[in-house]
């Protein structure tokens, strides 16, 4: 959309990646003397949503060129999969005391993680269901671990030699 009106009023759109790419749906363009032109964009390609930041730039087409850089070298070279789906049972874990036990672990909602597509290929994911302890959800690909906490954040990547880190983790009731 290259301008909107709202209340009789018309504002003109000033980031010109959005007639240039259909993919891309805008975000936030900004101007100062100490900053310099700067734009933030976001795109959506095949369901993958990309969010660039080009701070800085000395022009309107310098930003735009630099973002839509950015916005291609994200979708050429990285993906966004499925690591488990929302409602699905991951784990068993007992619970003492408990009326039924055991209680089925997963997440909530779907869960993704983006890669770059050299590791995309290889994604597992694994439940450590420890008595007395919280549970960790770890996604897996041939060469990093990632450990996901409660609230579906992504702690950090890891090694697989420093993978039995104490990060908390996914974890829920069924």
């Amino acid at each position: 959309m290259r301008e909107f009106e709202y209340n009789g009023i018309k504002q003109q759109n000033r980031n010109g990646l959005l007639g240039r790419d259909s993919s891309i749906d805008g975000l936030k363009t900004g101007h100062t003397d100490s900053a310099g032109f700067c734009l933030v964009t976001s795109a959506l390609r095949d369901g993958m949503r990309v969010v660039s930041v080009v701070l800085g730039s000395k022009s309107f087409k310098g930003r735009e060129d630099a973002s839509g850089a950015l916005i291609n070298y994200a979708f050429t070279f990285y993906d966004t999969k499925l690591v488990a789906k929302g409602g699905a049972k991951l784990a068993s874990a007992p619970v003492w005391k408990a009326a039924a036990t055991p209680v089925d672990v997963g997440v909530n909602e779907d869960l993704y993680i983006t890669l770059p597509r050299s590791a995309s290929g290889d994604i597992k994911t694994t439940v450590e269901v420890r008595p007395g302890s919280s549970h960790r959800c770890r996604t897996t690909t041939t060469s990093e671990s990632f450990t996901w906490s409660r609230d579906r954040r992504l702690w950090r990547p890891c090694p697989f030699t420093r993978s039995r880190q104490s990060h908390k983790a996914v974890g829920g009731g069924g």
